[in-house]
This record gives C-alpha cells, structure tokens and sequence, in this order.
C-alpha cells in the first residue's frame, strides 16, 4: 500500500512538471510576438488588408485578434485549412472578444503575402514550433521591444 501511494505522488509530481505552460506575447501595432521564456522576438500580424494590425480595428471581421488573454487550447499538426502546425486561441475570463470567434496561430500564405488573417496571429514556422497546447498569447496593443535581431514584414500595394 506504501508502495503504491509513493508511486502515484511520484506519477503526479512527473506529470505536473510535464505540463509546464509558457506565456508568449504579440505586440499587434508593431507586429512583435516575443517569446516569454527565451525573450526571442518574431514578426508577426493579425487582420487582413488595409486593416493589419491596426488594433482599433479588431471589432471588425478582418481586423486584428481582440486585446486581451488567450489559452492555446488545440494544436493541429496539419489543419485542413491553415496547413501545418496550427494553435486554436480560447479567451481567457474578461477578454473582450467583439463579438468574433476562431483565432488560431498560423502561417502566411506563400501566394498572397500578408493577406492569410482575418484575426488570427500569422508566425513564420521558427516561431510557432516553440508553442505547445496549454501555453497563454498576451495580446497587447504595443510592447517595447529590442529590434536588434528582428524583420518586420513590409506590405506593397498594388
């Protein structure tokens, strides 16, 4: 009976250090999401169109992902229709949502740059295999950030 009790403190102890979440955070008016644990930056947008990452624009269909508190709540390794290695957002209690559903992280599109989001995080791949399921995006309108190191996507218009 010892025996068994010291194996299942021993199986939750392993398990709760397993589940170890990391918070990220995705600066939409300078397209930042930075890493919380490495401090690593990636360019990154949300909204399509004329109104990419203009955060005053999140309560619109094609506007960027609402500020706010998000859970990684599902990861597809490939999703029917964003591809590989795509994370679905769930927000937290008190994250205003505008009225809107379905935010993922996801990648761009290779035809039409710049244009795959109607509200989800677009990341390039280096950045999104770092985001586990469980893992919380701080959305905030602006971040500080250190450009040393960072490309920021440049938009043209035809």
């Amino acid at each position: 009976s010892d025996v068994y009790k010291r194996q299942f403190l021993v199986s939750i102890i392993f398990t709760a250090e397993a589940q170890v979440t990391h918070t990220f955070t995705y600066g939409s008016r300078k397209g930042v999401f930075t890493n919380g644990r490495t401090k690593a930056n990636c360019p990154a947008y949300s909204g399509s169109n004329e109104l990419y990452n203009k955060q005053d624009s999140s309560h619109l269909e094609n506007g960027p992902i609402p500020v706010g508190r998000w859970i990684v709540d599902s990861f597809y390794r490939n999703h029917d229709r964003f591809g590989p290695f795509v994370f679905h957002l769930s927000p937290k209690f008190g994250t205003d949502c505008k009225d809107r559903h379905q935010f993922y992280i996801i990648q761009d599109t290779h035809s039409h740059k710049f244009s795959a989001s109607n509200g989800s995080i677009v990341l390039p791949f280096n950045c999104r295999k770092n985001i586990s399921k469980g893992d919380y995006v701080i959305v905030k309108a602006s971040i500080s950030v250190s450009y040393t190191h960072l490309t920021l996507p440049t938009i043209y218009s035809v």
